[in-house]
């Protein structure tokens, strides 16, 4: 159970350390993932970015589901002497694979 929750919270820094590391001083920060809008959208449209005054202090971008997938094999091709692996460990309560991301062997 700890190592999952270790390779989430490793997920959850890949995922959003490019986000907040990379903003600029309007604020503004521009989605680096990949993928294709899927029709409906998701939840991550909704939450605040930090484009907006009234957003929370440290809003970033969220990654939309679509983009998971193919921004972690971004990622992951781009990792030196393959650092980093990207399984699927479930599927979740809406049939959308669930990903984690580990070192080689972990």
């Amino acid at each position: 159970m700890a190592s999952r929750v270790r390779r989430f919270v490793l997920l959850l820094t890949l995922v959003a350390v490019p986000f907040v590391a990379g903003g600029t001083a309007s604020g503004a920060i521009g989605p680096p993932w990949c993928g294709t809008p899927e029709p409906g959208g998701d939840a991550a449209g909704a939450l605040p970015d930090g484009s907006s005054p009234s957003d929370p202090p440290g809003s970033f971008p969220h990654i939309p589901y679509y983009a998971i997938k193919c921004t972690l094999d971004n990622i992951q091709s781009r990792s030196i002497g393959g650092r980093m692996t990207v399984n699927q460990i479930g599927v979740s309560a809406q049939g959308r694979p669930m990903k984690s991301v580990a070192p080689p062997g972990a």
